[in-house]
């Protein structure tokens, strides 16, 4: 029977060391990583802004993001908690602090992942809120004029999707082109007529545009389509009054 000899033993021990210790990293990186990205995310950042500690959440998502940076998810989630608290920030360069590092996160995911509908979708919907936010009206133009960009970005990605197409179109709003922004949510309600908020947004435009029948068409539709939504039902008693 062949059997190895105590030198044999001994440096077969000090090899399989050695490959331990080469292999450690790539199993760090590729397995404990991401678990504990997961965990962060997850149990740190969702119950830390369920419970309303949005900065919080910012640090959890924040580790997320480190732990796992390729993750568009954790970029979302941690642009988002960012975006709530530059919404409460009262102080405009603080504000604007917030809304710039949650803007290039999403920027840098959009650069980085050409081909994911979402970060040119949220990127532009920051933009476009940052906008709203924003009094110097320069500034402001430059914001949204970033948002319609993005939006266009993901309207490539994915031309037929009604959520993006009544975000782009509150961005034309935003700009003050009504036209524009009717003719989007017109789109979006021919490709699904069950969205209470294409319905609310494109009366809105119609009433922008000064023609208050048709808001008030838009309106019933809606309201007999989704005859459970109080939002339809509310805009519309509130249009029924308006009239007299």
């Amino acid at each position: 029977e062949d059997r190895w000899s105590p030198d044999e033993a001994q440096l077969a021990v000090a090899a399989f060391l050695a490959l331990l210790i080469v292999a450690a990293p790539a199993i760090w990186f590729g397995s404990f990583r991401p678990l504990m990205a997961d965990v962060a995310a997850k149990q740190g950042g969702y119950a830390l802004a369920a419970g309303g500690r949005e900065r919080a959440a910012v640090a959890a998502y924040e580790r997320a993001h480190r732990l796992a940076p390729a993750r568009v998810d954790y970029v979302i989630l941690l642009t988002g908690a960012l975006t709530v608290l530059a919404e409460s920030e009262e102080q405009p360069a603080a504000r604007d602090e917030l809304f710039g590092a949650a803007e290039r996160l999403l920027g840098d995911a959009r650069d980085r992942h050409p081909l994911d509908v979402q970060p040119a979708l949220n990127l532009g919907r920051l933009q476009a809120r940052w906008a709203t936010l924003t009094e110097d009206q320069e500034a402001r133009r430059e914001r949204i004029d970033r948002a319609l960009h993005n939006f266009e970005i993901a309207g490539r990605l994915a031309p037929n999707r009604p959520v993006l197409l009544n975000a782009h179109g509150s961005a034309w709003a935003i700009a003050g082109r009504p036209e524009e922004a009717r003719r989007l949510f017109e789109q979006s309600l021919s490709l699904d007529d069950q969205y209470a908020d294409t319905y609310l947004l494109l009366a809105r435009s119609h009433v922008e545009l000064g023609d208050g029948n048709e808001a008030l068409a838009v309106l019933e539709r809606g309201a007999q389509e989704l005859a459970k939504s109080a939002a339809l039902q509310r805009s519309l008693a509130n249009a029924y009054r308006a009239l007299g």
